[in-house]
């Protein structure tokens, strides 16, 4: 689960237009 202070990384070239939320949920779950 997400919590605050959790790190992520992401593909230097990457890009995704989604919503805050979306997004939350995103990295929770594929972070």
């Amino acid at each position: 689960m997400c919590r605050a202070g959790d790190s992520f990384k992401v593909p230097a070239n990457s890009s995704f237009n989604i919503e805050p939320l979306e997004t939350l949920d995103y990295l929770c779950h594929f972070g």
